[in-house]
C-alpha cells in the first residue's frame, strides 16, 4: 500500500509539472477578475479559510459553508486562472476545511475537521470514530493521495516549508492524540497545541502551548508565528508577559523543525487597559521582503479609548532585530486581515475598519473594507476603490508571480476597482485577482 501511494504521488507530481510547460506554452496572461465561488447561510467571523497557488496559476481555497439544514459543510475548491471553479471536495460532508498549504511535492496539504463521516477516495472517518480532525494530501485533481487523522478540538493552520517538513496548530481538548504523541489533560490546561509532521504525515513532535496562534509562515525552511496571549507565554526558552490579566498582547517568533525558537517580539500597549475591560491586541498576517526582513502586522489598542484600535505593520531583521513600526491609521475597530509583498517590495495590505459607535466584524453602514499598497517606507500609493453591501470580510491572500489573489465573503454586493457582483442579499464567497505591476 505505501509504495502505490508512493507511486501515484510520483505520477501526479510528473503530471503537474507537464501541465505547467503546457500551461506556459500557451502563453496564458494573467487577468485581473472578480468572481463568485459559491453561496452559503452565513459567514462567520473567524479566520476559517485560507488560500493559496499553483505553478499553473490555478487557485485552491479551504472554507466551509453553511446550508439550509443550518449545518456546515467542508468546501475544498479549486479555480482555473480565469476564476472558473474546476472541482470542490468534500461538500457532501459535514464539517469544515480551515487551512491550506502546497506540499514539498506540489501537492495540496488542507486540514479540517468532520462532523460525522468523511470519505476523500477511500482514506474515511466513521461515524463512530473519536479522531475526526485530519490533514490530507490531495493532488491537482482533488485525489486524495494520503490522510492522518487525530483528537484534539481543531485546527487552523498548516504550511509545510522546504524540505517538505509540516507545521499545523490548532485547540485542545481534554483528551488529545496525535499519533503516537498524546496530550492528556483533565484540567483543561492545555488551551492550543503546534505540531510537526514529516511529508507522509506522521507527527514528529507536538507540544501543548498557552498562547493562540492567529498566522504560520514559512520561510525557506523556517517557520514564523504570530498571534496573541494573556499573563505569560512560553516559546521554546523564550517567556512573554502581560502587565496583567486583564491585558491580551500579541506577539511574533521564528521557530525551525525542531521546535527551537531563535527569536520572540512582544507588541502591545504595557500598561494596563482602560475601563476595566479586557484589551485585544494581537499580530496577524506575516509578509517577507527581498531581503529576508520579516513583516508583521498587528492591532495595538488606543492608548485613550478601549474601543479604538490603531493598524501597525513591525519590520524584523532576519535574526530578529526590530528595524521599524509603522501605524497606519485607526478608527473605533480596525484589523487587518491580509499583508503581502511584491516583487517591488511593495506593501499591500486589506482589512476592515468599522466608523460607527457599536462596532460590529460583521458590518453596517459604517462597516468598510480595504485593499491599501505602500511602498517599501510606508508611503501611501494608492487605496483599491471597494464598495459593499452590509457584510463583507477578507480571509486570506496569497502573491505569486506578480499576481495577488484575495477570497473572502460578501452579501448583497460587492465592488473592488472595476470589477463588481451582486446577489437578492445572500452571502457569498469571492475571489479576486489582480497583475501587479
Amino acid at each position: 500500500m505505501k509504495a502505490g501511494r508512493i507511486f501515484l504521488i510520483f505520477i501526479s507530481t510528473i503530471t503537474l509539472n507537464f501541465c505547467s510547460f503546457e500551461q506556459r506554452k500557451k502563453g496564458d496572461t494573467v487577468v485581473n477578475f472578480l468572481s463568485s465561488i459559491l453561496k452559503t447561510y452565513r459567514i462567520s467571523s473567524n479566520h476559517y479559510s485560507e488560500l493559496v497557488t499553483d505553478s499553473l496559476g490555478h487557485s485552491y481555497v479551504a472554507s466551509f459553508a453553511k446550508k439550509s439544514d443550518n449545518r456546515d459543510y467542508i468546501q475544498i475548491i479549486k479555480l482555473d486562472h480565469h476564476g472558473a471553479v474546476l472541482w470542490i471536495k468534500g461538500g457532501e460532508f459535514k464539517g469544515r476545511s480551515t487551512a491550506i498549504s502546497l506540499s514539498k511535492r506540489g501537492n495540496i496539504l488542507v486540514t479540517g475537521w468532520a462532523d460525522s463521516i468523511l470519505d476523500f477516495d477511500g482514506f474515511r472517518i466513521e461515524e463512530e470514530d473519536n479522531a475526526k480532525v485530519f490533514v490530507a494530501e490531495l493532488d491537482h485533481n482533488g485525489r486524495c493521495l494520503n490522510m492522518m487523522t487525530f483528537k484534539s478540538d481543531g485546527i487552523f493552520n498548516i504550511r509545510s516549508n522546504n524540505k517538505g517538513q509540516i507545521m499545523v496548530s490548532g485547540a485542545c481538548n481534554s483528551d488529545n492524540k496525535f499519533g503516537k504523541f498524546e496530550l492528556n489533560d483533565k484540567s483543561k490546561k492545555c488551551k492550543y497545541f503546534i505540531g510537526m509532521l514529516d511529508d507522509e504525515l506522521n507527527f514528529i513532535w507536538v507540544k501543548s502551548v498557552d498562547y493562540q496562534i492567529v498566522r504560520i509562515k514559512n520561510y525557506q525552511d523556517d517557520f514564523y508565528i504570530s498571534g496573541k496571549f494573556n499573563t505569560k507565554m512560553t516559546a521554546d526558552t523564550l517567556s512573554l508577559y502581560t502587565s496583567s490579566d486583564m491585558d491580551e498582547d500579541g506577539y511574533v517568533f521564528k521557530m525551525n523543525y525542531k521546535g527551537k525558537v531563535a527569536w520572540a517580539h512582544q507588541f502591545g500597549l504595557k500598561n494596563a487597559p482602560l475601563e476595566y475591560a479586557t484589551s485585544k491586541e494581537s499580530g496577524g498576517d506575516i509578509a517577507f521582503a527581498k531581503n529576508g526582513d520579516v513583516l508583521v502586522s498587528a492591532v495595538i489598542n488606543s492608548e485613550f479609548r478601549i474601543d479604538q484600535n490603531t493598524l501597525n505593520v513591525f519590520r524584523f531583521g532576519k535574526h530578529g532585530k526590530r528595524v521599524e513600526k509603522f501605524e497606519l491609521e485607526g478608527g473605533m475597530t480596525t484589523s487587518i486581515s491580509t499583508l503581502n509583498v511584491d516583487v517591488n517590495d511593495n506593501i499591500w495590505i486589506t482589512g476592515n475598519k468599522a466608523l460607527n459607535e457599536i462596532p460590529s466584524i460583521q458590518g453596517n453602514k459604517n462597516n468598510y473594507s480595504f485593499i491599501s499598497q505602500y511602498s517599501s517606507d510606508f508611503d501611501k500609493i494608492r487605496d483599491i476603490e471597494i464598495s459593499h453591501g452590509k457584510n463583507m470580510i477578507f480571509r486570506s491572500s496569497y502573491y505569486k508571480d506578480s499576481t495577488l489573489r484575495y477570497t473572502g465573503h460578501f452579501q448583497g454586493q460587492l465592488k473592488i476597482d472595476k470589477d463588481s457582483l451582486t446577489n437578492d442579499g445572500e452571502h457569498e464567497m469571492f475571489l479576486y485577482q489582480r497583475k501587479v505591476d
